[in-house]
C-alpha cells in the first residue's frame, strides 16, 4: 500500500480510501458524493466510497471494538480502514491498516504498530473488504 498524505484537519479519511483503493487523493475526493466542510467520513460513508473505489462491497466490524489498537487483532492480521480516538475525544480519526502496518495520514510515512505513538488509543469502528 502506498501512503498517503491528508490535506487538511478533516480528510483522513478520504486519504485512508485512497491509500485502500490504491487510488490518488484527488480521485478519492472526486468520489465522495457528500464532501463535508465541517466533519470527516462516517463508517456509512467510508464503506460507500470504498465501495465506489474499488467495486467491492465493504463493511464494518464489530470486531475489536473499543480495544487499544495495540491489542486489536484487526491491526496486526486484517488490511483495513481504523476509527481511532483517545477516551473521551468528541471525534475519531481514520487511518489505515496493513498486517501491522499503520498509514496515518497525518504522518509523512507508514510505520509498524509497536512504534505508532497513538498505538494506546482505541478502535471506535473498522472497515473491512467483504469476504
Amino acid at each position: 500500500m502506498q501512503h498517503v498524505r491528508q490535506i487538511n484537519a478533516i480528510d483522513c479519511g478520504i486519504a485512508v480510501a485512497a491509500m485502500l483503493s490504491y487510488q490518488a487523493y484527488r480521485a478519492a475526493a472526486r468520489a465522495d458524493p457528500t464532501p463535508h466542510a465541517d466533519h470527516g467520513l462516517t463508517v456509512r460513508e467510508m464503506k460507500a466510497l470504498l465501495g465506489r473505489l474499488t467495486s467491492s462491497a465493504w463493511c464494518e466490524t464489530r470486531k475489536d471494538h473499543h480495544v487499544r489498537l495495540d491489542r486489536a487483532t484487526l491491526a496486526k492480521e486484517w488490511t483495513c480502514a481504523i476509527v481511532i480516538g483517545r477516551p473521551g475525544a468528541e471525534y475519531g480519526h481514520w487511518i489505515a491498516v496493513e498486517r501491522g502496518v499503520i498509514y496515518d495520514p497525518e504522518l509523512d510515512a507508514s510505520i509498524p504498530l509497536a512504534e505508532y505513538s497513538r498505538r494506546r488509543w482505541r478502535v471506535l469502528r473498522a472497515v473491512t473488504r467483504f469476504l
